[in-house]
């Protein structure tokens, strides 16, 4: 765990016309009034790129979460030569056991006013929102090794809350207004652009292996063998409830979420995988369970879900696997050694009435060597031959002699 205390060699200074600095009471308490601010990759570390907050809610147990830019892990990694093991792990947005076996009554008397807009009423309610957090992005390239791979992420989890429990929200002659959530152990789960692990693989002489796994929107177990009671009883009382009203109802949302990466090219090697992806997963609620919304003397009006067990999901781009394998025969690293080249030879020689001139070149191919031949009965013609190579070799002049 990070720790936000600054070590000895370290020093924060402002400039001399303003007083020393304090720790803001945000950093380590929580508000007044039950609101709950905390920026940073852990509930108790601040930290400039993650922002997570909790707002307050009416009634026992009940959750509200809101992330950005939290929970991410970057780890890329690069072996040359050598190989890449990774274990990454992140989780977060985790609900669990909350609000159960409690009793919840809200509402308001004669001329009285309740307003609760900002958060949930009853126990176990649980809302959950993830923007672009606990992402793993882990790309591995190894030269001469190999990768290997073993992420995980872990988000937006609701498990047994709200189970047991009773809410009742009633209004005289007043006027009464909840959002959110009405009830026992109501679920809503909004991801965007988390969850998602990127892994992409290159190993050159080496095998590509991936362990990925990533689990999101899971609602399970929340809501069951509960009761909840809407009512306006007073002539002009009313009861305005948005969202859900019921026990053990869930709501889940993810856009580019819950998706998992990792395409494989080897050179020389294999490549193996076990990806598996989990979201939107609801199991489980509002068994055993009763709502019951009454307009009675006054009037109500429910906008949203209501009951017990109900699911809604929608997914768009997500919960998907890529994962391209190819495989390619190492390249071949030889070369050839450069051929030398020789300026043109020539060479001459002389016989007994023969006289003969051959010029070559190194190039490739060697062109055909010429040869002139010359009887022994034309002397004057060997001469002049003689003459002219002698020249060009600057050496002085040859003199064939002649049989007889």
């Amino acid at each position: 765990m990070a720790d936000n205390d600054h070590g000895p060699g370290t020093r924060r200074t402002r400039g001399a016309h303003r007083m020393p600095a304090r720790h803001s009471v945000l950093t380590r308490t929580v508000a007044a009034g039950g609101a709950a601010f905390c920026i940073g990759a852990v509930a108790e570390t601040p930290a400039a790129e993650a922002l997570s907050i909790i707002l307050p809610a009416g009634g026992a147990g009940n959750t509200t979460q809101l992330n950005i830019l939290e929970g991410n892990i970057i780890n890329p990694q690069v072996a040359i030569p050598g190989s890449n093991v990774s274990s990454n792990s992140t989780a977060g947005g985790i609900a669990a056991g909350n609000g159960n076996n409690s009793t919840v009554v809200a509402g308001s008397t004669f001329w009285s006013q309740t307003i609760n807009l900002a958060g949930t009423t009853g126990t176990g309610n649980t809302t959950q929102v993830d923007i672009f957090s606990y992402n793993v992005i882990n790309p591995q390239l190894s030269m001469g090794g190999s990768n290997t791979s073993n992420n995980s992420s872990v988000s937006n989890v609701a498990t047994g809350n709200g189970n047991n429990s009773s809410t009742t929200v009633t209004s005289g002659a007043g006027t009464t207004m909840v959002g959110a959530a009405v009830g026992n152990g109501n679920t809503t789960q909004i991801a965007i652009g988390s969850g998602n692990i990127i892994n992409p693989q290159w190993s050159f002489g080496g095998s590509n292996t991936s362990n990925n796994t990533t689990v999101g929107n899971v609602s399970a177990g929340n809501g069951n063998n509960s009761s909840t009671t809407v009512d306006s009883t007073g002539g002009s009382g009313t009861t305005a409830v948005g969202g859900v009203t019921g026990n053990g109802n869930t709501v889940q949302t993810s856009f580019l979420s819950f998706n998992i990466i990792n395409p494989q090219r080897s050179f020389g090697g294999s490549n193996t995988s076990n990806n598996s992806t989990t979201s939107n997963v609801s199991s489980g609620n509002g068994n055993g369970s009763s709502t019951d919304v009454s307009g009675g003397g006054g009037s109500t009006t429910v906008v949203g879900t209501t009951g017990n067990g109900n699911t809604t999901q929608q997914s768009n781009r997500s919960g998907q696997i890529f994962n391209r394998q190819t495989t390619s025969a190492l390249p071949s690293l030889s070369f050839r050694p450069p051929t030398s080249t020789s300026g043109p030879a020539s060479t001459q020689s002389s016989g007994a009435g023969v006289t003969s001139v051959s010029v070559s070149t190194a190039s490739s191919p060697s062109p055909k060597a010429r040869t002139t031949s010359f009887g022994g009965g034309a002397l004057g013609g060997v001469r002049s031959i003689a003459s002219k190579l002698s020249g060009q070799s600057g050496a002085g002049p040859r003199h064939a002699k002649a049989d007889g």
